[in-house]
């Protein structure tokens, strides 16, 4: 199958093209920087660097192309119509330059939850592209992962190794399923034909966010540390950041909206937590000595 993989740059984008190009598929990838996937050039049927907010850039790029899989998102906006500008309109390009090369079938990468809060931005970029697929005619699969092991590192394993980690303070906890990028690439190569799904999927375990930081601690070998917000300030502080820097503004709204709201999906794969974030620290170990 020849498959094109769009963000394929990206933690998730990188497993899906390189599963895809094991399996024997014809990857066709395209990122708007494309250095990352140099490693993986002779294995895949094209490369291509295309800014998708350009949608000329993807003339003639998908005419062969059997299937589209898109992973494109912003994870840190430098304005706030960066999530409108890549997570719809550049997702929409594709779906459209899609249908004109005659393509059938698309899947696409959301998150869990996006129709929970339209007033967040990063969600309502997302579930705006939803109905634009759902809308289309094409076959498609949407995906809604609960999170990832990589956030699991970039904020609370980054924050435990400062020395302590701010949590939002709530009356009960609330729960989320992360998951091996490397397990979401494995279900989307499992499910190659769309059926017009909409799928939750998680890894293997969840946890409240107290857990998932004394997790990160206890790795480190160091006693937890917490800095706790209540809700009410944390909405206060959300007031006054508003005007002043609103796209910093838009990923603290996402993060009070995910330490409030149940985020537990069913279980992909088998990896866990505790082995990845063993392996990062291993990793980088190596690379300081």
């Amino acid at each position: 199958m020849r498959i094109v993989v769009a963000g394929a740059a990206g933690n998730l984008g990188y497993e899906v093209t390189s599963v895809l190009s094991e399996l024997g598929h014809d990857v066709v990838a395209i990122d708007r920087n494309i250095n990352r996937l140099e490693p993986l050039r002779e294995k895949l049927a094209d490369l291509h660097a295309v800014d998708l907010r350009q949608p000329e850039g993807l003339d003639g790029l998908l005419e062969t192309a059997d299937l589209v899989v898109t992973t494109v998102g912003i994870g840190r906006p430098k304005k706030l119509s960066d999530f409108h500008d890549v997570d719809y309109q550049s997702n929409l390009n594709l779906l459209n330059a899609a249908k004109k090369a005659g393509i059938q079938s698309f899947i696409y990468i959301s998150v869990a939850g996006v129709d929970t809060d339209l007033s967040v931005p990063l969600l309502k970029a997302k579930y705006d592209f939803e109905k634009e697929l759902t809308g289309s005619g094409l076959h498609y699969l949407i995906i809604r992962p609960s999170s990832y092991f990589t956030d699991v590192w970039r904020t609370f394993m980054s924050s435990a190794r400062k020395g302590s980690i701010t949590l939002i303070k709530t009356e009960k906890d609330y729960y989320f399923s992360p998951v091996h990028p490397r397990d979401v690439a494995e279900f989307i190569a499992a499910n190659l034909i769309p059926d017009n799904r909409i799928v939750n999927v998680g890894g293997p375990e969840n946890f409240s966010y107290s857990e998932i930081s004394n997790l990160c601690f206890d790795m480190l070998n160091q006693p937890s540390k917490f800095k706790l917000m209540s809700v009410s300030s944390f909405k206060t502080l959300l007031f006054f950041m508003k005007p002043l820097n609103p796209a910093l503004w838009s990923v603290f709204r996402f993060l009070l909206w995910a330490s409030t709201t149940d985020l537990t999906c069913p279980a992909v794969g088998s990896r866990t937590v505790r082995d990845y974030l063993r392996e990062q620290l291993s990793n980088q170990s190596e690379s300081l000595s």
